[in-house]
């Protein structure tokens, strides 16, 4: 779940926010998971724990992800992060990872193959929401309410021999 706050958002310098298609790595616990920031993200402030990369020219965003979240990325994040319980990437580190260009048509194939995963992740995530609400109306729960009551009220004299909160529930 995405968490908001309340802050002036005219006084947030550029070089901490996110834009759609940045992409950013993860520093600390989890390291070296890289994404790519959806439009619904787009503008939010990124902290301390997270950088974001900007590629060259010459390299492709989504190659560039796919790269890192690959074994071989994954690797040098994981033998150059410091510390033993908390493990951090540091930005010097992650400046010198080693990352192989292939040629444009390569990179421009792999973007292709994530945009079309994405597609498909989509629509597979419709479907199953389609299919749940069709179940759910065959089986008479569409309208269904699973939230139970937190506190319940009695007066002491309405109350017997027992006291226990599961014998007054409702």
């Amino acid at each position: 779940d995405v968490k908001y706050v309340d802050i002036q958002y005219s006084k947030i310098p550029q070089r901490i926010r996110v834009h759609t298609n940045n992409l950013v790595l993860g520093r600390t616990g989890t390291v070296g998971v890289v994404l790519i920031v959806p439009n619904e993200l787009d503008g939010s402030v990124m902290s301390q724990h997270i950088t974001k990369i900007v590629p060259s020219e010459k390299i492709n965003r989504f190659y560039l992800m796919i790269y890192l979240n690959s074994k071989y990325g994954k690797l040098q994040a994981e033998k150059t992060a410091l510390g033993s319980m908390q493990k951090e990437l540091t930005l010097e580190v992650t400046k010198n990872f080693k990352i192989p260009i292939p040629p444009q048509s390569f990179q421009q194939k792999i973007e292709e193959m994530v945009k079309e995963a994405q597609k498909k992740r989509k629509l597979a995530d419709e479907k199953h929401k389609e299919a749940e609400e069709i179940l759910n109306k065959e089986l008479g729960l569409e309208n269904l309410d699973l939230s139970t009551q937190k506190t319940f009220e009695t007066e002491f004299s309405e109350a017997e021999d027992r006291f226990d909160p599961e014998y007054y529930q409702s």
